[in-house]
């Protein structure tokens, strides 16, 4: 099932782009569209883009201003963030298939394939070849998933699909060009050019790890500039005064970028058996370079096609139709990463797991679901308080309820009064709060025993989990959950154990506990090494749980200082001495001391970098005993607050 509206982003290395898309009668329309540039010098371009803090600060800002949590939301990430593979197979059917691909992925995919998120896409069959082509293109798992944990971070939309920028081009390629004819497609962007050629039911891709910043780079040399005013320099020269010397300047740079666009095409003319193009575009922000298509033009000798107008796509007046038509080589891939959000994908790759996916559908829909069933819950109630009362109720009422579209008016104005009895509201009520803690407790045993699971993966060591204990500050008299483990059993996941529903209200709704377990050292392990294991092993992919997160928002990180304030979140009553505060997406965890006021902390130790974006706090404390290598983790996080029973049998309207 596809949205009825999405939106399409590319997280470039200049800019953030997003595109509004939603289907019409014409095919597809353009709702809104916005580009946010990132502010500030870029990383080296070697470096991962998800450490590139200026990308997640731009998707900030692009959030205040269009709201993305409301909508769903498919993303194209930079090549350089993947890897893209020929992929050749026996023509067989689905199951085989299956199996094949997985046997050419494993070959050719340098890297642990369970390290790795990986799909692929074939080209349509041709029925004289016995093989099929087509392509495989992956990522590795903590990059995507430090996507997500970041998207999950700004409170975005749930991310649908995350795709690589050449696929998200070829949606566009595909819309725009349809399936005839050959056609090739330049995307020069700021650190990376995408190569696409397209012929029929098949497409070859290729990366360059170059683009306009190398121009920028070559400014900020030959005129001793920084890269905010060489860049300023480089998008203005037609408008500059010293327009001659500057291009002087560049030229070497657009002839070096020319000369590495026409090897690679020269290599995949070779690979994609296309030899001539019935059609060229030239496209991204390092197209509007001046002098790089004429250049371009000579030495592939191509006629390079303005992307002027969408043939096949409408600009709806709500958006800005000039903007968006000035724009449609920078919008390529934004546009391209929407239509997989409206069912118009080629290939059908994405990055995000698909049982995430239709988890998060699902997801979107709970809190109905839950509400819709506490109703049916007070309506099964009040059907039994009717009972007492009279047979003859009771048999009207329960038919009238396996009829519920039939129920009349005064029938339904008795059940919203009957709601309303302290007899049953104040019963219901401690159901569902004892109903919330128990999902929150269950939920920090599970994700304690899959991260335990995956850190005993190592051939060295095994962290062996002893007891976990458990309690809910909200029922002050209640005995804490405690699970214990036999020494040579695993925790297994499963339900708690029953908690009696007293409430304490004057105390802060925490949920506390602690974790026991012990450090085992393996064939080839070092007890020297066992605490260090402990902490990138464990401990680390621990507090990363959202489950054992307190606090999360946006904070602001000065370098080589000790103090870190917020704006978004309240520390006076949520941050303790002795919490983890990290930022991120990469950064690490550092110790804190005090706690000055609500916006206001101290950390143990100044901070190395600066750093202005999201963060969390997790509660999380361990202390290992060297001589046995046991270690206790106890941690704290606020308690979820359940549902109010008047607030949801409050008749509507």
């Amino acid at each position: 099932m596809f949205a009825a509206r999405v939106w399409g982003l590319d997280l470039g290395r200049s800019a953030v782009k997003g595109v509004l898309l939603a289907p019409s009668a014409d095919g597809v329309e353009i709702l809104a569209a916005h580009v946010e540039p990132l502010e500030g010098p870029p990383p080296d371009p070697s470096q991962d883009p998800t450490r590139d803090g200026r990308i997640w600060k731009a998707l900030h800002r692009f959030q205040q201003k269009h709201e993305l949590h409301k909508l769903p939301v498919c993303v194209a990430i930079p090549a350089q963030n993947t890897l893209m593979r020929d992929l050749t197979v026996a023509r067989v059917g689905g199951r085989k298939l299956d199996q094949m691909v997985r046997f050419e992925a494993s070959n050719e995919i340098p890297f642990v394939l369970d390290e790795v998120v990986w799909d692929y896409a074939l080209f349509d069959e041709e029925p004289a070849d016995p093989v099929r082509k087509g392509l495989l293109p992956a990522g590795k798992r903590n990059v995507i998933q430090t996507y997500l944990r970041v998207f999950t971070q700004l409170e975005m939309g749930h991310v649908d699909l995350i795709t690589t920028a050449p696929l998200a081009l070829l949606n566009f390629v595909r819309l725009e060009m349809g399936h005839e004819g050959r056609a090739l497609a330049l995307d020069v962007g700021a650190e990376n050019t995408n190569i696409l050629a397209v012929h029929k039911g098949a497409f070859w891709i290729r990366n360059m790890l170059t683009g306009g910043n190398r121009i920028t780079a070559m400014l900020e040399e030959e005129f001793d500039l920084d890269f905010a005013a060489a860049q300023r320099a480089k998008e203005n020269i037609g408008r500059s005064k010293y327009a001659k010397q500057i291009l002087a300047a560049v030229r070497p740079a657009v002839h070096d970028l020319v000369r590495d666009l026409k090897t690679n095409l020269t290599y995949l003319d070779r690979t994609s058996e296309t030899e001539s193009y019935e059609s060229a575009f030239l496209m991204g922000g390092g197209a509007r370079l001046p002098g790089v298509a004429e250049q371009l033009a000579r030495t592939l000798r191509l006629e390079m096609e303005d992307l002027a107008e969408l043939r096949n796509m409408t600009v709806s007046p709500e958006a800005d139709v000039s903007f968006v038509r000035a724009n449609i080589g920078l919008l390529a891939v934004a546009i391209g990463a929407g239509l997989s959000g409206l069912g118009r994908d080629v290939t059908g790759v994405t990055f995000v797991p698909k049982g995430e996916v239709r988890a998060a559908r699902i997801s979107r829909s709970r809190g109905l679901v839950f509400v819709a069933g506490l109703l049916l819950w007070a309506v099964m109630l009040t059907l039994w308080g009717f009972a007492l009362e009279s047979r003859r109720a009771t048999a009207t009422v329960l038919t009238d309820y396996r009829r519920l579209s039939m129920i009349t008016k005064s029938q339904q104005r008795e059940m919203d009064d009957a709601l309303d009895l302290a007899e049953y509201g104040e019963p219901l009520q401690k159901l569902m709060d004892a109903g919330a803690g128990r999902r929150q407790m269950l939920q920090l045993l599970n994700d304690t025993v899959s991260v335990f699971a995956a850190a005993s993966r190592s051939r060295a060591y095994k962290f062996r989990l002893v007891t976990f204990t458990c309690s809910d500050v909200l029922r002050a008299q209640a005995a804490p959950v405690e699970i214990r483990t036999d020494d040579d059993d695993e925790l297994p996941e499963g339900d708690l154990p029953p908690v009696e529903p007293t409430v304490d209200e004057d105390a802060f709704p925490w949920v506390r506990g602690a974790i026991k377990g012990r450090i085992e050292i393996r064939r080839g392990g070092n007890p020297g090494d066992a605490y260090d294991q402990f902490k990138k092993g464990l401990l680390g992919p621990l507090t990363e749980k959202p489950s054992m997160v307190k606090v999360s928002g946006l904070a602001a990180f000065t370098k080589d200082s000790f103090t870190v304030t917020t704006t978004d979140a309240d520390w006076s009553e949520l941050a303790h001495k002795g919490d983890l505060i990290r930022a991120l997406p990469n950064g690490r965890f550092a110790l804190i001391d005090d706690v000055v006021s609500a916006t206001e902390l101290v950390l143990a130790e100044p901070y190395g970098e600066r750093f202005v974006g999201p963060f969390i706090i997790s509660g999380a404390q361990a202390h290992v005993d060297p001589e046995d290598l046991t270690f206790t983790i106890r941690f704290e996080v606020q308690r979820e607050a359940a549902l109010n029973v008047e607030e949801i049998a409050e008749p509507q309207g």
